[in-house]
């Protein structure tokens, strides 16, 4: 997510904590362990965030590409709500 967002490793965890802390996100239900082999040989257990994680970040975090990425879904978001898609009828 540093990468996707163009931010330091340390202000993705700092949202990442926030988001967990104020319970808008439920730890166990948005991450996965997976296997990793690395190029030492060991095997080692990663954590993988599911995309709610990602969008959560996406709105908090300062950057040009958060920004990005909050425009792109927002807009989005107010075609599915113009076109009707969102089911409450």
């Amino acid at each position: 997510m540093s990468n996707l967002f163009q931010r330091d490793k340390s202000v993705i965890s700092r949202r990442l904590r926030n988001i967990f802390a104020e319970g808008e996100l439920v730890w166990d239900s948005v991450i996965a362990n997976f296997a990793t082999t690395a190029a030492d040989g060991k095997t080692y257990q990663m954590e993988h965030f599911n995309l709610d994680v990602i969008i959560s970040v996406g709105y908090r975090v300062k950057s040009h590409r958060g920004t990005q990425f909050r425009m792109w879904a927002t807009q989005r978001l107010r075609e599915y709500l113009v076109k009707g898609f969102w089911g409450l009828r």
